[in-house]
C-alpha cells in the first residue's frame, strides 16, 4: 500500500480537502503542518516554492488542486465518468477564479493586508460571491438538486464549496443564504458521518516531520484511452495538473500586462525550466510523451513572442519542448490550416 504524507501550514487552508479524502477513504497519512517560523528553511527545497505537496511513496506532488484531484480519482471522488470529472474539474478552475476574485478581501478580513474590510466586503467580496454562488446554484439545479454539483455521489469540489463556506462564514455571516441549493449540497456533505468524524477530531496544529525522500514511485498505469494525452500514469497526470495549475497562476501574475498588450509582467518561466531539467531534457514537461501542457505552454510562448520577442530565449529546455511539440506533422498540419487570428 502507498504511503502518503502531506505537508502544509497549520490551518485548513489549500490543504483541507486533500486530507479529508484521505480520511474519507479510510487512508492512513502523516499529516504534516509546518509552522511559518520554520517555512523560510523549507521553501527552497519544494518545487514551486509554495505547499501544499502530497508525498506518495516519497514522490513529490505539488498544487492543491492537482494533489486533490489526484486523491480524488485514486479513491473514487472525482467522478463516475470522463464527464462527470470534467465538470468536477471545470467547477475546481471556477472556483479558483472565483478565489482570484475575492482574495483582496480575505487578505484584509485576516489581517494579512491592510485595508478597509467594510469597504472591500462591498466593493470586492459581495460582487464575487453573487457571481459565483449563482453558477454554483444554477448548476446544483441542473444536476437535479440531489445534494451534490456533480453526479449522484460525493466528489472533491462539493468538499471545497462546502470547506470554503465554512471559512466565508466565519468574516461574512450568512454570505451564501440566499442559495439554497449550494446550502444544500454543504448539508449533505458535512452530515458524511466519516467527514463530521474528521471535523471532531482534526487538529489545531501538528509538529513538522522530514519532508520526501526520492524512492521509486511505483504508481499504477492509465489505461483509459480518453487520458491519451493526459499521462501514463496517475502521478505524471498528477503533475500535468500541478504544472497546469501553476500555468494558472502565472495567467494571473501576467494579467496587468496583458491587458495592456491585448487592449501578462514576468511569471514562473524559471520553474519550467527547471521541471523540465528534472524530466531528463526529452522534449517533454512529465514523462516521456506528449502531454496536453506541452501543447498549452507551446502555445502560449507562441503568442507571447508576438508581444516580447524572445521572452524565453533565456530558457533552452522550454524552447525544446516547444520545437519538439510544434514540429509534431498532425499538429503542424493543424497549424497551418487554422484561421487566421491575433490571439
Amino acid at each position: 500500500m502507498p504511503t502518503y504524507k502531506l505537508s502544509y501550514f497549520e490551518g485548513r487552508g489549500l490543504a483541507e480537502v486533500s486530507r479529508q479524502i484521505l480520511h474519507l477513504s479510510g487512508t492512513p497519512f502523516v499529516d504534516n503542518r509546518i509552522s511559518f517560523e520554520k517555512w523560510p528553511k523549507i521553501k527552497p527545497y519544494t518545487p514551486f516554492g509554495q505547499i501544499p505537496i502530497l508525498c506518495v511513496n516519497g514522490e513529490e506532488i505539488p498544487q492543491s488542486f492537482a494533489i486533490a484531484r489526484y486523491l480524488a480519482k485514486e479513491f473514487g471522488f472525482a467522478g463516475k465518468t470522463p464527464f462527470e470529472a470534467a465538470w468536477v474539474d471545470a467547477l475546481g478552475d471556477q472556483h479558483k477564479d472565483y478565489m482570484n476574485e475575492i482574495k483582496l478581501f480575505l487578505a484584509v478580513a485576516h489581517g494579512y493586508a491592510k485595508g478597509d474590510k467594510a469597504q472591500m466586503q462591498r466593493d470586492v467580496a459581495e460582487p464575487a460571491i453573487e457571481k459565483y454562488y449563482t453558477i454554483l446554484e444554477k448548476q446544483a439545479k441542473s444536476n437535479g438538486s440531489n445534494g451534490h454539483f456533480v453526479g449522484d455521489s460525493l466528489t472533491w469540489i462539493d468538499l471545497v464549496v462546502s470547506d470554503h463556506i465554512g471559512i466565508l462564514e466565519t468574516l461574512i455571516p450568512n454570505a451564501v443564504d440566499s442559495f439554497p441549493l449550494v446550502q444544500a449540497v454543504r448539508q449533505k456533505t458535512t452530515s458524511h458521518p466519516k467527514l463530521k468524524e474528521w471535523i471532531d477530531k482534526r487538529p489545531e496544529s501538528w509538529s513538522l516531520v522530514k519532508f520526501c525522500t526520492y524512492p521509486e514511485l511505483r504508481s499504477r498505469t492509465i489505461e483509459s484511452p480518453w487520458r491519451r494525452f493526459a499521462g501514463k500514469t496517475a502521478f505524471e497526470a498528477a503533475w500535468l495538473d500541478a504544472l497546469g495549475d501553476q500555468y494558472k497562476d502565472y495567467n494571473t501574475e501576467m494579467s496587468s500586462f496583458w491587458g495592456v498588450a491585448y487592449g501578462f509582467v514576468d511569471g514562473d518561466k524559471e520553474k519550467l525550466q527547471k521541471d523540465v531539467a528534472d524530466n531528463g531534457s526529452n522534449g517533454h514537461f512529465v514523462g516521456d510523451s506528449l502531454t496536453w501542457v506541452d501543447l498549452f505552454v507551446s502555445d502560449h510562448i507562441g503568442g507571447l513572442e508576438t508581444l516580447i520577442p524572445h521572452a524565453v530565449d533565456a530558457f533552452p529546455l522550454v524552447q525544446e519542448v516547444r520545437k519538439k511539440t510544434t514540429s509534431l506533422p498532425k499538429l503542424k498540419e493543424w497549424l497551418d490550416k487554422r484561421p487566421a487570428t491575433a490571439f
